[in-house]
């Protein structure tokens, strides 16, 4: 399945929008949601910009896409490295 990714975010007045993921391959659905809100919550709980904030959720959200199930093995060396421009894909 090939899916496109991205969230947005309304706070403060200003809308902010992640990177696209454009042409996602996607290994299992279940769990692409709690992935993008667990990674929102890290960004709020660091005081990281809304903006980092997003781009934490949209990636973390991307990443468990691609793997089986809906528990993350992703690490934040992996979620940061897709966030600087790496492959949404997991390396195993």
């Amino acid at each position: 399945l090939i899916n496109n990714w991205a969230a947005i975010a309304y706070y403060d007045g200003k809308f902010y929008e992640s990177r696209r993921y454009e042409g996602l391959e996607i290994e299992d659905r279940v769990g692409g949601g709690d992935g993008f809100c667990s990674g929102m919550v890290y960004g709020l709980l660091n005081e990281l910009s809304m903006q980092d904030c997003v781009d934490f959720g949209a990636t973390h959200g991307a990443l468990l896409q691609s793997t089986r199930g809906d528990t993350s093995m992703i690490t934040l060396d992996e979620v940061k490295h897709v966030m600087a421009g790496g492959t949404a894909r997991i390396k195993r």
